[in-house]
């Protein structure tokens, strides 16, 4: 198989995943448009990567590159403030870590990796399967 089409795939389970991560936001920036629209702006930019791959654009791979960077600094973000905030619900005031913490972002985290991976290199062409020549 080739990297196009495995960079495809990846790039639409990543959007895929975060639907369900979004759903909330998504449903109170449609409610209230002043309101949490950061949920909004980022299943757009994952709609627009997946147009992009599947469409076979060349901008897909920058933008996907940034979407794979922007998950690989997020990821350990949100997993760090998970554990932070976990605290204040724990009875002893004290962080507790467990791995239910790390499942819902451990995917993301390995999706983005995978993102970063796949389009590090430029793709080829569609048509002829040689890398695109340099100008």
């Amino acid at each position: 198989m080739q990297r196009r089409t495995i960079a495809t795939v990846v790039s639409f389970a990543y959007a895929i995943y975060w639907i369900p991560l979004l759903w909330r936001g998504l449903l109170r920036g449609l409610a209230r448009p002043r309101v949490g629209l950061g949920p909004l702006l980022i299943c757009a930019l994952l709609a627009l990567l997946c147009y992009g791959m599947a469409a076979r654009r060349t901008w897909a791979r920058g933008l996907g590159l940034l979407v794979g960077i922007g998950g690989i600094i997020l990821c350990p973000l949100g997993i760090f403030g998970l554990y932070i905030f976990s605290g204040f619900s724990s009875r002893s005031g004290r962080p507790t870590f467990s791995l239910a913490l790390v499942l819902p972002v451990l995917p993301l985290l390995l999706l983005s990796v995978a993102l970063v991976v796949l389009l590090a290199r430029p793709l080829v062409n569609g048509s002829t399967g040689d890398p695109p020549s340099a100008p």
